[in-house]
C-alpha cells in the first residue's frame, strides 16, 4: 500500500464527515428559521416561538462566525467558490428570513389565502350555525364565537404575553370590544385582537 493511498484513505472519513456536518448545520438553521417564520405568520405575532428562534439563531451565528474565521485562516490562498458558497449560504438564509418577517409577508399571505374560508365560516356562525374549531384555510382556530353586534370572533393558538389573541370579523361595523383590544385592520371587515391589559 503506497503512502498516497494511506493519506487518501485518512482524508476520506474527514471528507464525508464534512458533508454530514454541513447538512446538519443547514438543517438546524432551516428549522430555527422556520420556527421564527411560523410565529410571524400568525395574524398576531407569537413572540414565544420567535424568541426561541432568536436564541437558536444567535447560537448559530456564534458557531458560524468562529468557523468562518478558522476556515479563512486555514485557507492557503483563498477559499474555493464552493466553500465560500457553503459559508455564505447561512447568513443569506438568515437575512432573507429576517426580511420576510419585517415585511409582514408571512402573516399577510397566510391570511389572504385563508380569507375566503374564514368569511364563509363567519357568515355561517353569524346566521346561528355551529362550526367546530380546527383548521380553516391555513389558519388554525381554537375557538369560534359570535357577539350581539354581529361580530364573529376567532381565537388562534397564541403563547405570547398578550394573552388570548385572534381575528374578529364584522362586515358592517367596527366590533364592540369590551373584553379584548382591537389591533390592526387586516382587510375590510377584519381586525386582529388580543385580551386587554389589566
Amino acid at each position: 500500500m503506497t503512502a498516497l493511498q494511506v493519506a487518501g484513505g485518512a482524508r476520506r472519513p474527514a471528507f464525508w464527515w464534512g458533508y454530514v456536518l454541513w447538512a446538519l448545520y443547514y438543517g438546524v438553521t432551516v428549522f430555527a428559521l422556520s420556527v421564527g417564520l411560523y410565529g410571524a405568520s400568525l395574524p398576531v405575532w407569537d413572540v414565544v416561538p420567535m424568541f426561541q428562534a432568536f436564541l437558536f439563531c444567535m447560537a448559530i451565528c456564534v458557531i458560524w462566525a468562529f468557523g468562518f474565521v478558522v476556515a479563512v485562516s486555514r485557507a492557503q490562498v483563498r477559499m474555493s467558490n464552493w466553500s465560500l458558497t457553503r459559508w455564505l449560504g447561512i447568513p443569506v438564509l438568515g437575512l432573507t428570513c429576517l426580511a420576510l418577517i419585517l415585511s409582514g409577508l408571512p402573516a399577510a399571505a397566510r391570511f389572504d389565502l385563508s380569507r375566503a374560508s374564514l368569511e364563509r365560516v363567519a357568515v355561517e356562525v353569524e346566521a346561528g350555525g355551529q362550526v367546530a374549531p380546527g383548521w380553516i384555510g391555513l389558519e388554525r382556530i381554537d375557538a369560534i364565537s359570535s357577539q350581539s353586534d354581529g361580530t364573529v370572533v376567532f381565537q388562534i393558538p397564541h403563547g405570547g404575553y398578550l394573552g388570548k389573541c385572534g381575528l374578529a370579523y364584522n362586515a358592517h361595523n367596527e366590533p364592540v370590544h369590551d373584553d379584548y383590544q382591537l389591533g390592526s385592520e387586516l382587510a375590510t371587515g377584519w381586525w386582529t385582537w388580543c385580551e386587554m391589559f389589566d
